[in-house]
């Protein structure tokens, strides 16, 4: 591509003042370019006094808060964020300016080069108000508890050491007092301005006898008449590859137009956020849509800020202006989703019934979230996920704390539910001695209409699905053979003849739920318009999806009409005026407007004999569909349609290596009817692929099998997104805790947390008083994880190669 100009030809326009370009924004410039870096707040909280910094070189720009000319905001459905920090600081690493200049090393080198100056009075006022009554002992003595003025004075003197913050060297110069973190732990300690806690988000459903009684005493009597009372937590944070494209924006002005090329989702509303920061017409901002890797999470409000430092450096210096995140920053303040903490605490009858769950979910949200009710409603939704549970309490808390924001991509929050969740399952399955399968059979709810769940999901074949999966798996065999090696590793840790490969297996079932009722935003309205003209040429009218769902299209209403697909064209210009009141991922309608393609195409096909030619069809959503779910009541059909998936993962773990291995994957899906049976499994085979580089931190797992079916169905299509990432992470450690005979709580996880486990008997990882001994003996231990392990770069290689190849086939099926 041409240095002095963006490509322009093949753009296509998705909304006013909007088009899709078909570059990566990392890989566009233009002549003259700057590259800008982000100066950040070293502390998560303060007042800031002053911003000091040398004279910049040449060529080399500073902006912050003052040098904006419009409001120093984004704003965000019913919450408002700071473009740069102004003064007081509210979490670490928030943006105090940009630094931009003609090379992006020196760029960056030059916002270490940054002093912030922080208000410290206020702490000294309260060192010297707690040093009043303080009197140190003269001898220590042995055993002795430190009082609570002891702990004071050891902050007061460990402060009087320390110069005030405005005082302190830059990077790279020596210095005779304490370090950094020593500075920092004691300005957090006793920080007035440092952030408190707020519940960002709450939502709290009760059913059953939960519903009539707060009273633990009658909740507890009701679990007593339960034969097994079964609890457990588990945490899923979900992180984002190595290999990602960071986050940022390019920006450049063309005559008197921005432009702000970035991945954004959310046109309509990047275009208004800056025209408010820097005070110009909205017409003049031209927002070109860049190339997306599917991973990329951060499209939706957090790139809006990105874009608008970048927009108000090129606005100032009136050149073009790129900034790109490093790797630490893109890892540490773009996080891809919430750190979730879930707990399950459930009575199960002796016959496998379960009688009563109780689920507590918290998440931290970071410093804020603008959609953190509508995280809320979602997971409160899959917390119970297709089970039929008459009693059931859930209770959903998002707070915020001191670190970086976060987003929301809403086809990867169920996931952090259904993992939990099916790992319960394996709980309750191992201690009720009843097969995962046979006990998931029996809690499923197998009729919308006899549910015992507020929450009604539109699911065919959820027990024919299992049982498929079992069957082409020989998953009970294997379960039953492996659960009682498990058993014997339990009792004979230690012993050489048992140092054997450990073998896990673990099922997991999970949905993924299409058009969330249920969501914050204004549902746009459904339509589609089908003409078929005098030449039999049919156009159809709606926003145009993707290659292979245009493919489709096509093909269901040339057989419906009998026409070839040459004769038929998609009219992307019908809707594209229309105003996107919500982020592109939020609520997915290909499932519905076909369904809607195909009413419109029928209702042609019937006037064809008696009416003459041209023939137009209009058909929307009806109202009726969308109040089957009662967002009041929080109940009722949550989703339009919802697909069902089952997943088994079986491992080997290595006791003298201490390394995992995958033996086999399988994948049962029931999702309607398949319109492209090839295309439908090489998006499964790719999702399953990338699931392979998050279970395991700094690994890239391989499989040795990955078997793939469809359950035949005439019903509607319906999307399979993230079914893939809501199925495989609870395989995996479901069958991991099989293996090991210790339960996986969290992922991803680390080599050395598995090593620990396999070392150790579960009794003796679990033993607070044996930890120090344990740790002092993993020291001396000749175990030593390499940067990168000769079988890792393999696997990375091989896992790379099957991911361009999987997608150089979908992109070939989509162009023929």
């Amino acid at each position: 591509m041409s240095e002095n100009k963006i490509r322009r030809k093949g753009k296509k326009r998705v909304s006013r003042n909007s088009y899709l370009s078909n570059d990566y924004f990392i890989d566009c410039s233009k002549a003259d370019m700057l590259y800008a870096a982000l100066v950040r707040s070293p502390l998560p909280s303060g007042k800031i006094t002053n911003i000091n910094f040398s004279e910049l070189p040449e060529g080399y720009y500073f902006f912050s808060a003052r040098d904006i000319p419009g409001k120093n905001e984004i704003s965000t459905l019913d919450s408002c964020t700071r473009v740069f920090c102004n003064e007081k600081v509210h979490f670490e690493g928030q943006a105090v300016g940009i630094i931009c200049g003609p090379d992006l090393e020196k760029t960056r080198k030059l916002t270490k080069d940054i002093q912030i100056t922080f208000d410290i009075t206020t702490i000294e006022s309260a060192l010297k108000e707690a040093s009043k009554n303080y009197s140190r002992p003269v001898i220590k003595l042995p055993g002795q508890e430190k009082s609570k003025d002891g702990e004071i004075a050891d902050l007061v003197d460990m402060m009087n050491i320390l110069p005030a913050l405005d005082e302190l060297p830059r990077e790279g110069k020596k210095s005779t007092y304490t370090e950094p973190e020593q500075i920092e732990k004691a300005v957090e300690s006793i920080n007035p301005l440092e952030h408190k806690e707020r519940i960002l988000a709450k939502r709290i459903v009760k059913t059953g006898f939960f519903k009539l009684t707060d009273d633990e005493e009658i909740i507890k009597d009701e679990y007593n008449e339960a034969k097994y009372h079964i609890q457990g937590s588990w945490n899923f944070d979900e992180s984002s590859p190595d290999w990602i494209e960071p986050s940022g924006a390019f920006c450049y002005k063309e005559g008197n137009k921005l432009n702000i090329l970035t991945t954004t989702l959310w046109s309509s509303y990047l275009s208004k956020n800056i025209a408010n920061v820097l005070n110009m017409d909205e017409d003049k901002i031209v927002i070109q849509k860049t190339r997306s890797q599917t991973e990329n999470t951060n499209g939706i409000w957090r790139t809006t800020t990105l874009a608008a430092q970048t927009a108000l450096a090129s606005f100032l210096t009136e050149k073009p202006v790129k900034l790109i995140l490093s790797k630490e920053e893109q890892k540490k303040y773009m996080k891809p989703g919430l750190n979730t903490q879930i707990s399950y605490d459930s009575a199960i009858m002796e016959d496998g019934t379960i009688k009563a769950m109780r689920i507590n979910v918290e998440c931290d949200a970071g410093y804020a979230n603008p959609f953190a009710q509508e995280i809320a409603d979602r997971i409160t939704v899959a917390a119970a996920g297709l089970y039929s549970v008459e009693n059931l309490s859930i209770s959903v808390n998002i707070h915020s704390s001191s670190k970086a924001p976060t987003s929301i991509y809403a086809e990867i929050i169920d996931s952090q539910a259904f993992f939990a969740l099916e790992n319960h399952i394996q709980q309750i399955s191992k201690k009720t001695s009843i097969l995962p399968d046979e006990l998931r059979i029996k809690n499923i709810c197998q009729n919308s209409k006899t549910s015992l769940s507020p929450y009604k999901f539109k699911v065919s074949k959820p027990v024919e699905t299992i049982e498929a999966i079992i069957r082409q798996s020989d998953f009970n065999r294997k379960y039953s053979s492996f659960l009682l090696n498990s058993e014997q590793n339990r009792e004979n840790y230690g012993h050489t003849f048992f140092s054997l490969p450990r073998r896990g297996i673990g099922l997991s079932t999970a949905y993924d739920g299409s058009c969330f009722y249920g969501t914050l935003f204004p549902l746009k309205e459904e339509k589609i318009e089908l003409t078929l003209d005098e030449n039999e040429n049919l156009i159809i009218n709606a926003i145009s999806p993707s290659a292979t769902n245009s493919a489709i299209w096509k093909k269901i209403a040339g057989d419906i009409l009998e026409l070839d697909t040459a004769k038929i064209t998609i009219n992307s210009e019908y809707a594209v005026t229309e105003e996107t009141f919500m982020p592109e991922n939020f609520y997915h309608d290909i499932s519905i407007m076909t369904v809607l393609l195909k009413r419109a195409a029928e209702e042609i096909n019937r006037k064809r004999n008696s009416q003459p030619l041209p023939i137009s069809s209009k058909k929307a959503i009806t109202p009726a569909m969308r109040n089957q779910w009662k967002k009041e009541k929080f109940t009722g059909f949550p989703f339009q349609s919802t697909s069902f998936g089952a997943a088994i993962v079986e491992v080997e773990l290595n006791s003298d290596t201490y390394r995992e291995k995958i033996n086999g994957i399988w994948i049962a899906i029931d999702c309607g009817q398949i319109l492209s049976l090839k295309a439908a499994e090489n998006a499964v085979r790719l999702a399953v692929q990338r699931e392979m580089e998050k279970l395991i931190k700094d690994t890239n797992l391989s499989y040795d099998q990955l078997k793939i079916s469809f359950l035949e169905s005439n019903n509607p299509p319906c999307q399979i997104g993230k079914l893939i990432h809501n199925l495989i992470p609870a395989a995996f450690s479901s069958a991991l805790s099989l293996a090991l005979s210790k339960d996986v709580i969290s992922l991803p996880c680390t080599e050395q947390e598995l090593y620990e486990l396999t070392l150790f008997s579960p009794s003796e990882v679990n033993d607070d008083e044996n930890l120090v001994e344990i740790t002092s003996e993993l020291e001396e231990l000749p175990f030593e994880k390499s940067e990168e392990s000769s079988e890792d770069k393999k696997n990375a290689e091989k896992t790379e190669e099957s991911i361009e190849s999987s997608e150089e086939e979908l992109a070939k099926e989509e162009e023929e």
